[in-house]
């Protein structure tokens, strides 16, 4: 029982950790610092480890990486939409000053 406690404290650290980074990346419409190659990696980690607790149906395992990919998926659909809309408007920028 002990082992479960301490996977469920662990997994919800670990569940919770990106949620500021993601109220800040909203707030500030802005996602240049954060590497997408770092979400990329965390997300494809995520999803094996996720599917590695389902397969063996383990909860205290595939619960906090389930909501870690889940808040890691946000961050990256965040960050992307942030840096199509910096894009545009720099480019219609670009066409005023022309």
């Amino acid at each position: 029982m002990w082992i479960d406690i301490i996977g469920y404290v662990g997994g919800s650290i670990l569940g919770i950790q990106l949620i500021p980074q993601i109220v800040k990346v909203y707030k500030t419409k802005s996602g240049e610092d954060i590497s997408l190659f770092f979400l990329i990696l965390n997300i494809t980690g995520l999803s094996l480890m996720t599917t590695y607790g389902i397969l063996i149906y383990k909860l205290p395992l595939c619960i906090p990486t389930g909501i870690s990919l889940a808040n890691s998926i946000i961050l990256l659909l965040l960050i992307l939409k942030y840096r199509t809309q910096l894009k545009n408007i720099e480019e219609n920028n670009i066409c005023y000053l022309l």
